[in-house]
């Protein structure tokens, strides 16, 4: 991209540009215009370009971002050594992996977790699934301390604190399905990841995870940026538990 310088500025000042002091605006409108006409000079300069996903390769062509040579070429991950899965009790385990941004969803999961939890606890009732969250606070603050207030004051929620690579095959055999309901991203590593250690991913329909994810083989999609429609899948899943078996 961008689409539009304009949604581009908003994008990387989190807000409306309109909003912002004039003379600042149209020096951040500069930076941008400057730096989409160097990407349209310098996509002629290589004589090959990977592109990570097909998606990818479509979203440049789209911008007029065309190589003179250029191939989609998925990306890989590296190869990390699994464990055994542990066995579950009564409930699903659904993990989320990721940074605890908007970006990334978060704040999606969390709502859907907690509306299918709520009227569990009302009533008493034991939960059909656990849910736990790895992941580090990426700059808002706000978004971190809902997740840790949540966690704290409900059961079956948990929040695990970060991770780092050595942690994969620890964390993919503490749970069954993974989710990724993420609003931006390109080619994800931490499906292909989940998906090596045999865990199903339920993931967003954007960008390159379609790619990726076979609806009913490896995983689910979900439209983006929908809370309800993770937690229609969460109560698919409690009422069908054995849909969520191993890849």
């Amino acid at each position: 991209g961008p689409e539009s310088l304009e949604k581009c500025v908003d994008c990387l000042w989190g807000g409306r540009w309109q909003d912002r002091e004039p003379r600042i605006a149209a020096q951040r409108f500069a930076e941008v215009a400057l730096r989409r006409s160097l990407m349209l000079q310098a996509i002629h300069v290589p004589d090959y370009v990977h592109f990570a996903s097909e998606f990818v390769a479509r979203d440049a062509r789209k911008h007029g971002l065309i190589p003179r040579r250029g191939e989609v070429v998925h990306t890989g991950i590296a190869p990390f050594v699994t464990e055994q899965r542990k066995p579950r009790a009564a409930s699903l385990r659904v993990g989320y992996m990721g940074a605890i941004h908007e970006r990334k969803g978060i704040q999606f999961f969390l709502t859907a977790a907690l509306r299918f939890l709520g009227p569990r606890e009302q009533a008493g009732r034991a939960s059909e699934l656990d849910f736990f969250v790895w992941g580090s606070e990426s700059g808002q603050r706000g978004l971190y301390q809902k997740l840790c207030d949540a966690a704290a004051a409900v059961d079956h929620l948990e929040y695990k604190g970060p991770f780092c690579p050595d942690d994969l095959g620890t964390i993919f055999a503490q749970i069954d399905v993974l989710v990724v309901p993420s609003t931006g991203e390109n080619y994800p590593f931490v499906i292909r990841e989940a998906l090596w250690a045999g865990v199903p991913v339920d993931a967003t329909r954007i960008a390159g995870i379609p790619e990726i994810i076979r609806e009913g083989e490896n995983g689910w999609l979900v439209e983006p940026g929908d809370p309800n429609a993770l937690l229609a899948q969460f109560e698919r899943m409690a009422a069908q538990p054995e849909m969520v078996a191993a890849p």
